[in-house]
């Protein structure tokens, strides 16, 4: 729905957006800061079922890398923290269930994301560490993979193009869809 996908991008982008607006022009003023934005690997890979949160992500993944280049040159770092699926996790249940065409599709998605997580899903710990991270050492990257499963996903990305990357993650999670 799209009220749903309005209150989306209203938390995740537009929220981002007025705290950098808030403080950026003292940090401008006093010549430093640093911005650290928690994306998700939704930011950079989209997946079924979660087009809302995937697009509040690629905006919040924009937005920071837009204010990379144009902050720097006061002093202002900008990381952009991208976790995979974390542990307890951040996302609410699904308030929508959907259309009964898509019932196979959700059935078949259901628990993917513990496909890639094995060893069980890392704690939220990781996502703050990498954040306290961010802060504190000015030589971190502009963007920050956390997680094993953000790390298999955005390096098996950059390896194949879109149908090769499509075919891996389809046999992968054993998606027929």
């Amino acid at each position: 729905p799209i009220e749903k996908m309005r209150r989306v991008l209203e938390t995740n982008a537009i929220g981002t957006l007025r705290v950098i607006q808030g403080v950026l022009p003292a940090w401008r003023e006093r010549g430093s800061g640093v911005f650290v934005n928690v994306s998700s690997v939704q930011g950079r890979v989209a997946t079924p079922l979660e087009g809302p949160y995937a697009a509040s992500k690629h905006a919040v993944e924009a937005i920071s890398e837009t204010l990379h280049y144009e902050v720097g040159h006061f002093g202002i770092r900008v990381v952009i923290v991208e976790p995979g699926f974390v542990a307890p996790g951040m996302k609410h249940d699904d308030d929508h269930v959907g259309h009964p065409a898509y019932d196979e599709l959700r059935e078949q998605w259901s628990g993917t994301d513990d496909r890639l997580n094995a060893e069980g899903r890392p704690g939220p710990e990781t996502v703050a560490n990498a954040i306290v991270g961010a802060i504190e050492d000015p030589a971190t990257p502009l963007r920050v993979p956390v997680g094993d499963d953000a790390n298999l996903i955005f390096s098996t990305r950059r390896a194949l193009d879109d149908a090769d990357f499509e075919a891996a993650m389809r046999a992968t999670l054993e998606f027929t869809w």
